[in-house]
């Protein structure tokens, strides 16, 4: 049997007393017989001293909680969703190339768009620039086989 103990602490410089950073540790405490023994390799300590580590998990089990992230054991891709003013259209565009079949050709386009970051900002910017671009039905050949005789 085990407790978890969530911990705040604010951090101050002892000679000045100005705030320094915030500090949240999770501390796993196994209950024995013998005594209570504190399990340091299920405990993690995170901070925003350099990077706001307390915020990203603030973020993270909200996403969870809020039912943005699906319930099945898996490997998932979580990217801040800041500037993207309709986060969940970009996750159902994800979601549909998946369900499809199609996350390889997806990763792929991530991938080429990693290597060739001019093409893809041509792309965005042409998107951006013309809104209509990907409006409506996608767009088929007008090319069709000759009828047989």
């Amino acid at each position: 049997m085990c407790r978890k103990e969530a911990v705040y602490t604010v951090v101050v410089d002892r000679h000045t007393g100005e705030f320094h950073h915030h500090a949240l540790t999770i501390k796993t405490t196994l209950k024995r017989k013998a005594g209570d023994r504190e399990d340091e390799k299920h405990t993690i300590g995170l901070t925003d001293e350099s990077g706001d580590e307390i915020q990203r998990l603030i973020d993270f089990l909200l996403s969870v909680r809020s039912g943005d992230v699906p319930g099945e054991s898996g490997r998932y891709v979580v990217l801040p969703a800041a500037g993207v003013p309709d986060p969940r259209s970009l996750q159902q565009v994800v979601a549909a190339a998946t369900d499809a079949g199609q996350a390889d050709a997806l990763a792929g386009v991530f991938r080429r768009a990693a290597v060739d970051a001019a093409l893809f900002a041509q792309i965005l910017d042409r998107a951006r620039t013309d809104p209509t671009v990907f409006e409506g039905p996608p767009r088929r050949s007008s090319w069709r086989p000759a009828a047989r005789r």
